[in-house]
C-alpha cells in the first residue's frame, strides 16, 4: 500500500502546484469563468438616439456632460453661426441693392414725365396760341389795296 499511498501523494502536490501555478498566472479567472459567460463577437445593448442635423455648420459649445438626463427644448450644442450671419448680409445687400434701383428707376420716371410736360407745354403754345400778324410789305400792299 505504500507505493499507492506515495503515487497519490505525489499526484495530489502535483495538482496542488497546477493549481497554484494556474491562478497566479491569470489571477481570479477561475471563479469568474465560473460566473459568467464571455463571448468573443458580443454586442452591447442601449438606449441610443441618433441626432440629425438639418442644418450644417462647426459645433463651438457643447452645453451637456455625458449621460446627462435632457428634457425637449434643453440646448444640447451651440453651432458656429457666421455663415449663416454672412448670408443674411448679403441677402440685405442684395435687398438694399434693388431698393437703389427702385429709386433710380423711380427718379428717371419722374424725370422722362417732367420732360414730356415741358415739351407738351412747348407745343401747345407753337400751335394753340394765336400768331401775330406780320404787317405786309409796301409793294404788295398796293397791289392788295387795289
Amino acid at each position: 500500500m505504500k507505493p499507492l499511498a506515495a503515487g497519490l501523494s505525489s499526484l495530489l502536490v502535483a495538482g496542488i502546484v497546477f493549481v497554484a501555478a494556474s491562478t497566479s498566472m491569470a489571477p481570479g479567472r477561475w471563479f469568474t469563468s465560473l460566473l459568467s459567460t464571455t463571448t468573443d463577437n458580443a454586442y452591447v445593448r442601449g438606449d441610443v438616439t441618433p441626432i440629425s442635423p438639418r442644418i450644417s455648420g462647426y459645433i463651438t459649445e457643447v452645453a451637456i456632460r455625458d449621460n446627462q438626463v435632457v428634457k425637449a427644448g434643453d440646448v444640447l450644442f451651440r453651432i458656429d453661426d457666421s455663415d449663416y450671419r454672412a448670408r443674411v448680409n448679403q441677402a440685405a445687400a442684395g435687398v438694399a441693392m434693388q431698393r437703389a434701383l427702385l429709386a433710380n428707376l423711380t427718379s428717371r420716371t419722374d424725370l422722362q414725365h417732367a420732360s414730356n410736360t415741358l415739351l407738351l407745354n412747348r407745343h401747345w403754345r407753337r400751335y394753340r396760341a394765336p400768331k401775330p400778324m406780320l404787317p405786309a410789305p409796301r409793294a404788295i400792299s398796293g397791289v392788295l389795296n387795289n
